[in-house]
Order: structure tokens, then sequence, then C-alpha cells
């Protein structure tokens, strides 16, 4: 509670039977956990239901998402996002991208959905899409990446490994288990943490010196190296 408090005093101001119960019996009647959403997210309480939480749950669901609170528990901030303004935008981006299973893609990174729109999310997408060969439907098993920042991560990696010959010959074939193994690699190189991702890129590059596969897929199988935290990551 006291750790609620910090990240949202304002909340102390709220009348407990007309804003903070009311909201509390909300979301139990939705079947969620009650701590799993205000935890993390107090400012709940400082939104309407009939115009802000109602609303969102409804948009989630127009867009084809069967289970919004789902979708909510993962990023609760979703809720304070305008719907005309901010969600909207991103989600036609998305179609007009030819991206037609956004539903999987928001529940691989629900963050996407905090993303600016024309600064953060389009570029990334014409990066993914154009330069580094994706599809479409590869997007959500690499969704991780859309937290990273692309001018310091995902471009200058990318760009590294373009250069040194380390990217599979997979990234324009048409073998679906080829195909698979370069957004996995490709990802799991992204999420490296700087140290992780230097070792690799040397341990690539010393390999083929020795004649041995230029490939990503040189990349030593690191676990620690494939998580993500759900922010945009800079180093």
């Amino acid at each position: 509670m006291s750790a609620m408090i910090r990240r949202y005093p304002k909340m102390l101001s709220y009348s407990l039977t007309h804003t903070l119960i009311p909201k509390v019996q909300l979301l139990r009647t939705l079947n969620v956990s009650v701590p799993a959403i205000i935890e993390p997210y107090p400012q709940i309480f400082g939104l309407s239901i009939k115009h802000n939480i109602l609303p969102k749950i409804r948009y989630l669901q127009s867009i084809g998402v069967k289970d919004p609170m789902r979708l909510i528990m993962m990023t609760p901030q979703v809720l304070s996002l305008n719907i005309e303004r901010t969600l909207n935008p991103k989600i036609e981006r998305m179609k007009a991208a030819g991206i037609n299973d956004i539903p999987q893609l928001l529940y691989a990174n629900p963050q996407v959905l905090k993303l600016n729109s024309e600064r953060n999310l389009v570029p990334k997408l014409d990066f993914l899409l154009g330069r580094m060969g994706l599809r479409t439907n590869e997007l959500q098993r690499c969704a991780a990446i859309f937290s990273l920042s692309l001018e310091k991560r995902i471009q200058p990696r990318f760009e590294e490994m373009e250069g040194t010959g380390i990217l599979h010959k997979s990234q324009k074939t048409s073998n679906q288990t080829e195909r698979q193994e370069y957004v996995r690699s490709l990802k799991r190189w992204m999420l490296y943490s700087e140290p992780q991702y230097q070792k690799a890129l040397k341990a690539a590059m010393q390999r083929s010196r020795g004649g041995g596969l230029r490939s990503i897929d040189c990349a030593p199988d690191d676990k620690n190296g494939d998580d993500d935290d759900g922010k945009e990551r800079v180093k």
C-alpha cells in the first residue's frame, strides 16, 4: 500500500465509496487479480469507469482481442491512452503494414501500444519489414524487439552484423525451417546485453576467419540474453 501511495499519492484524496470501491468491484466482476492491476498502476483509481475503462475494453474487443483483461493486466497503462489520438492510429498503422493478426502481436508485446506512432512504431515497422527482411507473420515471434531503441540498438547491430558477414542466408530464403531459425537467432542477437553481444560477435568473427560457419546462428545459446523487460532499451 505504501508503494502505491508513493506512486500515486492523489489516491488518498479520492472517495472510498464513490471512487475506490467501485473500481475494485469492477475489476472483480471482470475476473482479474485486483492487486495485479492496482499495485503497478494505482492511477486506475483516477480513471472514469464510464468514459475511460469500459470504452478501452470495448475498443480492444473491437480489434479482435478476445481477452482484453489479459492484455490490460500485462500493461495496465493502456487504460490511460486515448483511443482516437493514440490507440487507433497505431492499430491503423499496423494494418497498413499488412499485419493481420494484431491481437497476437499485442499479446506478445503489449508495450507496442505505448510507442509513439510516427516517431517510434512506424520507423521500427519500416526497418523490421524492410531492411531486416522480416515478414508480417514473423513479427509476433520477435515482438520484444519493438521495445528496443531503433537508433541505438536495432539498426547499428543489424548493420554491424551485415558488415561482418554473419547474417544467415535464410534472411531471404523461403524455407520455413530456415526462416524460423533466422527469426529466433535475430531476436536473440538483438536482446543480448552489450557485453553478451560483443562476446557473441567476436566469437562469430573468429569462426569466420577460421573458415567456420559465417551465419547469424553462430550466436551462443545464452538464455540470459533472451529476455525483455518491456522498456525501450538504449544500450
